[in-house]
């Protein structure tokens, strides 16, 4: 028997719903957590990776809210624990130097935990620090080096994180290098990144455990080690697609932010390297699933938590039934023929469940897998469970609290969440998890 979680791709509220769905599985599912008796393996894009990542390094500094219909507002707005705290850095340490500012906090509560909201808020305020204040190596003895895995390492100080860490469970991640010179950039605005083939596109993934990554579908010969920082910068790097589907003069004037083939990346695409850029893994499968389908993974259960109206960007899930769908440059971007796993029969009851607020879950069993050119080979799932992101009219809170989330609450945030849509949206997680345990028991062992 084996086992596979898969969470998506979605920014900061994909890393919040990635950490909080497993941390209600741990807690619900004890023995997961300590050992592999499932011969489970732990699938990530992007946010997803972000958000396993900061559980399996950090969920003894991190306050993580499980859903309670009765709690107050009051309650989810004061998510810290211990209550007496002491030192918090100020927004001027923020913009100051933001390293000294976390040691304060880590120095001075080194039991204490923050909640996931207060945890969202301090990634509201990255973007305002001084990213680019120290060259070379940085006072903790890390090497600062490509402007965005800095900015991944900032996110883990947040929480006290000095070296990032695999964990224990099988882990895979995923990133893409892109050909540019393979590309006509047809109708930009609209994040057309869309080949005839699979020629400009190279799926790679990254084994965190032991570093070693590989192209698919050249699954063998797995070389070079990959840190779990390197691959967590490379799987998240959103915004480069969108700036590669740019038009001229916006992509001369930033294209040195991308995050291009170097010497620990080089030996995947060789012998011709200076055109590929790295991209979010989601802009090949947002979803986190392909990683599992190419290991055969007999039972799936993923958590779709795409910053992105399900109604509206079906993309990722649609391409995969081979269905065509509107997508845009930050999610699926080969297209359904390419693209496609699961028979395209499946698909309307599949969309139909994910998509309904009384419903927002997928069951499906017995699916046959298809083969594709990114490494999937024919098999059999047993069971195939895909959450939605979507508001669900079973999640109920306080009406004080659903009146106080934002318009974005779940779906759709430029950045991150403010405090209450964070924790609001770490419950709902919890929720999905305790809410449906009728069909989560059989695949993860009660």
């Amino acid at each position: 028997m084996s086992v596979g979680l898969a969470f998506s791709g979605g920014g900061i509220s994909a890393a919040i719903g990635a950490a909080c769905a497993w941390n209600a599985i741990v807690d619900i599912y004890h023995s997961i957590g300590s050992t592999n008796s499932l011969n489970l393996t732990i699938s990530t894009v992007s946010g997803g990776s972000i958000g396993y990542g900061l559980w399996a390094n950090a969920n003894n500094k991190i306050h993580f809210p499980t859903y309670r219909r009765n709690i107050t507002l009051e309650e989810l707005l004061e998510q810290h624990i211990p209550e007496s705290s002491t030192v918090k850095p100020s927004f001027y340490d923020y913009m100051n130097d933001l390293e000294q500012a976390n040691k304060k906090w880590c120095d001075s509560e080194k039991d204490g935990k923050i909640s996931v909201g207060e945890f969202a808020n301090k990634i509201r305020r990255l973007p305002f620090a001084k990213l680019f204040s120290r060259h070379g190596k940085r006072s903790n003895g890390r090497r600062q080096s490509h402007w965005w895995t800095s900015f991944i390492e900032r996110i883990f100080d947040i929480v006290c994180v000095d070296s990032i860490l695999s964990g224990e469970i099988p882990w895979i991640s995923s990133f893409a290098f892109l050909d540019e010179t393979s590309l006509s950039k047809t109708n930009p605005d609209q994040g057309t990144l869309m080949p005839s083939s699979s020629k400009p596109f190279h799926h790679v993934f990254v084994d965190m455990l032991s570093g070693s990554s590989y192209i698919a579908p050249l699954k063998h010969h797995p070389r070079q080690s990959t840190s779990v920082t390197e691959a967590l910068s490379y799987t998240s790097a959103f915004w480069a697609a969108p700036l590669v589907t740019a038009h001229t003069i916006p992509y001369n004037l930033f294209s040195n932010l991308l995050l291009r083939a170097n010497s620990s990346t080089s030996y995947l695409v060789e012998p011709t390297i200076s055109n590929k850029v790295i991209l979010d893994g989601g802009v090949i499968d947002t979803t986190g699933l392909v990683g599992l389908l190419q290991q055969q993974t007999e039972h799936i259960i993923a958590f779709y938590n795409n910053n992105a109206q399900i109604s509206k960007i079906r993309s990722p899930i649609a391409y995969l039934f081979g269905v065509d769908a509107t997508t845009d440059s930050m999610n699926s971007l080969l297209g359904p023929s390419l693209s496609q796993v699961f028979p395209s029969e499946l698909y309307p009851n599949v969309i139909a469940n994910l998509t309904n607020p009384k419903v927002g879950m997928a069951h499906l069993r017995g699916i046959n897998v298809l083969p594709n050119q990114m490494g999937v080979e024919p098999y059999v799932i047993k069971n195939l469970v895909i959450f939605s992101n979507g508001k669900n009219d079973n999640f109920i809170l306080e009406e004080r609290i659903m009146s106080e989330l934002s318009p974005s609450w779940p779906d759709r945030y430029l950045f991150s969440p403010p405090q209450l849509d964070a924790n609001a949206l770490c419950m709902f997680n919890d929720w999905k998890v305790r809410s449906h345990r009728e069909d989560l028991d059989p695949i993860l062992g009660l």
